[in-house]
């Protein structure tokens, strides 16, 4: 019983309602594949709507769908459930819900680009296959698919495929898995058709082709450029072509007459768009120049604006500044009148100190005249004091010296001694000291490098602050001048006032000056009456001192005379001391040298014998090559005397040569070497690509097996060069595909 309600259209997915070109390309896949599932168990991966599982299980012995799309599943076990041999199933390419060798055949139609797990795909589908099971794939070809779009089914920018495969990709997948792999094209193309009106029982029909001298014959044409693969992958030989060798034709759905009809409407629609564009361009004309008038019109406005704001923040700038004028001269002037006020009550007051200053001045004199009389009496006293303590400090003076002189003898003889050890202390570390002033040296040139490039980055910094300052300098001056001035008016006024109360001050100030005067001159005398009474008796207390100090001196004088005997006894010493290091030193340095010198020897010595190393390596790996180059060009002789009797003509002995030399290289391990003889060999075969990429592959696994090696197909296909020569192998020779 068939489900009422239709699944939605995703714009990817395939639905029995649809009509074009989509539904000859799905069901064209589906009717081919009847040809190999008879009386077979047969899995449908990713069979979403179910339609071609009911298509295959008219031949099939059963038939299982799996999708991973439960909606897909439950709409199509009821869609379908009047069909005893179909089931549907939930489950991934990558994990289907089947027990091993379950089925014989497996379709898989429009899938891997879906996702990117491509080798867990094909492992879980040998997984399943039973021994010499087959697998009926399609894949778009992402070279006319999306690269460079060549039909109305390609899609650049299809938002549901995740990975498109190129055509060799699609090849080496399919050869690392099966044994046996035939590879075709699909693609919509339109031809001429001879078949009967009414009734027709004929199966089969006769294929024709021409070239572009209209050369015509019988066989069915190669696909250049499909725009999907379908390939027939089986660990058995494949021998069905005439099965897969097909055209759909729906006779309810003619695809000319409807491109046909649609180019027609087209034209039309192309028509009636030119004539709206016509009187758009009309419209959009009259709109422009209406737009360059208001353009013009915005522009004279904007003008105008601009002026006018720049007068008024002119007229702004001047008010601010005449405010700011009035607001200092107010302050000044209220200053200057707090001067003038302080100004007068200092005159009142200094005439008041004037009066006093006199009156003081005159009991000043009376008092100095007393004080002048008692000075007088001192002063006798004084000579007669100073004349005894002028004879006892002769007497002092004649002792010091002594004693100044013997001290000054024993410093030289400790400051030699000192300088001898000194000496000896210097020439025992001069070899250590020469090594660390050199590390000190290096060490302070990295130091001082950096300091310098710190001191040049700061000076640049201080350069630039410093004519910032210079520019917030100049701009202070300016607004200083103008301070000044305002200024000048003002301080004239309060010099006025200041020349007043100056001439008032000198007065003032002379009668301080003579009150001072006469105060110091009594202070003077004071003072010189009581040094004079200190001397006296500090006079006294030296005599007995320079008494006391004769006698110790003589006595140091004795014990520095024995220190300085002794001195001179270990100067002499220190001075043997110093030769016998001087000596060991000169000795250390001679053989430093000798040691230096056999040092360079050695390392000269060290360098030719490394020099000659190189020189016989180099010459032992020349020997190698040519070695190699010899075993090489004797085995490319043996293959070609044993291809000789297989091959016909020049050319293609040439291309079996290039595609040995290719093998040889890969096996050298120079992938580069493969590919240039790789891509030598293109110019010398008449075969279609993919025949050339599978003949490759072939001939790398028949000589590898000769030399008793396995072949790694995946490390080849998947290298680099590999699949950089596959590349450009589409811009040298035509896709020829069978179909």
């Amino acid at each position: 019983m068939e489900s009422k309600m239709e699944l939605p259209a995703t714009g990817e997915r395939y639905l029995p309602s649809m009509r074009g070109g989509i539904r000859y390309e799905h069901l064209h896949r589906y009717a081919l594949s009847l040809n190999f599932v008879g009386g077979k168990d047969v899995l449908d991966l990713a069979s979403g709507e179910g339609y071609g599982c009911e298509i295959l299980s008219k031949n099939a012995k059963s038939i299982i769908g799996v999708d991973i799309d439960n909606e897909c599943v439950e709409y199509a076990s009821r869609k379908y459930s009047n069909i005893p041999n179909l089931e549907f199933l939930m489950g991934a390419c990558e994990a289907v819900p089947l027990p091993s060798e379950s089925v014989d055949v497996v379709t898989s139609f429009e899938t891997i680009e879906h996702h990117n797990k491509h080798e867990e795909m094909l492992r879980e589908i040998k997984r399943i296959l039973r021994p010499g099971g087959m697998l009926i794939i399609s894949a778009p070809n992402r070279l006319t698919y999306s690269d460079k779009p060549k039909s109305i089914s390609s899609n650049p920018n299809n938002p549901y495929h995740v990975k498109e495969p190129y055509d060799y990709e699609v090849i080496s997948l399919l050869n690392r898995h099966f044994k046996n792999v035939k590879v075709y094209g699909q693609r919509l193309a339109t031809g001429s058709f001879v078949f009967p009106l009414k009734n027709p029982e004929q199966s089969g029909l006769n294929c024709y082709t021409c070239d572009s001298s209209n050369s015509i014959a019988q066989k069915v044409p190669a696909l250049d450029e499909p725009i999907y693969f379908i390939a027939v992958c089986s660990d058995e030989p494949i021998t069905t072509d005439t099965n897969v060798y097909s055209i759909f034709i729906d006779s309810d759905d003619d695809l000319l007459m409807v491109l046909e009809s649609q180019q027609i409407q087209a034209l039309e629609e192309v028509a009636q768009i030119k004539a709206q564009l016509h009187q758009t361009e009309i419209l959009l004309a009259q709109s422009q120049s209406q737009l360059h008038q208001m353009e013009e019109v915005l522009e004279q406005s904007k003008s105008q604006l601009q002026y006018t704001e720049a007068e008024f923040a002119e007229s702004q700038t001047q008010l601010h500044k005449t405010n700011a004028m009035l607001s200092l001269y107010l302050s000044q002037l209220h200053q200057t009148e707090v001067v003038l006020t302080q100004s007068q009550s200092q005159l009142h007051q200094t005439e008041q100190l004037l009066e006093e200053s006199q009156s003081q001045l005159h009991e000043t004199q009376i008092v100095l005249e007393e004080f002048q009389s008692q000075l007088h009496k001192t002063q006798i006293v004084l000579e007669e004091s100073q004349s005894q303590l002028h004879q006892t400090e002769e007497i002092l003076e004649e002792s010091q010296s002594q004693l100044h002189e013997t001290q000054t003898e024993l410093e030289e003889s400790q400051s030699q001694l000192h300088q001898t050890q000194a000496e000896l202390e210097e020439s025992q570390s001069q070899l250590h000291q020469t090594q660390a002033e050199l590390e000190e040296s290096q060490s302070q040139l990295h130091q001082t490098q950096a300091e310098l490039e710190q001191s040049q980055s700061r000076l640049h910094q201080t350069q630039a602050e410093l004519e910032q300052s210079q520019s917030r300098l100049h701009q202070t001056q300016a607004e200083l001048e103008q301070s000044q001035s305002r200024l000048h008016q003002t301080q004239a006024e309060l010099e006025q006032s200041q020349s007043r109360l100056h001439q008032t001050e000198e007065i003032l100030e002379q009668s301080q000056s003579q009150q001072h005067e006469t105060q110091v001159l009594l202070s003077q005398h004071k003072s010189q009456l009581h040094h004079k009474e200190l001397r006296l008796m500090q006079s006294q207390s030296q005599l007995h001192e320079t008494q006391t100090a004769f006698k110790q001196s003589q006595s140091q004088l004795h014990e520095t005379q024995t220190e300085m005997a002794q001195s001179q006894s270990q100067l002499h010493e220190t001075q043997t001391e110093l030769a016998q290091s001087q000596s060991q030193l000169h000795e250390t340095q001679t053989e430093l040298a000798q040691s230096q010198s056999q040092l360079h020897e050695t390392q000269a010595e060290l360098e030719q014998s490394q020099s000659q190393l190189h020189e016989i390596q180099t010459e032992l790996e020349q020997s190698q090559s040519q070695l190699h180059e010899t075993q090489a060009e004797l085995e490319r002789s043996r293959v070609q005397e044993t291809l000789a009797p297989q091959t016909n003509g020049q050319t293609q002995m040439q291309y079996q040569l290039l595609v040995w030399d290719a093998w040889y290289a890969y096996r050298q391990g120079n992938l580069i070497g493969m590919a240039a003889c790789l891509q030598q060999s293109l110019k010398c075969t008449h075969l279609s690509r993919t025949e050339t990429l599978v003949n490759w592959l072939e001939s790398f696994v028949r000589f590898s097996a000769e030399k008793g090696e396995q072949l790694d197909t995946y490390s080849l296909t998947n290298s680099f060069e590999w699949k950089q020569v596959t590349r450009s192998a589409t811009a040298i020779k035509t896709v020829v595909f069978a179909q």
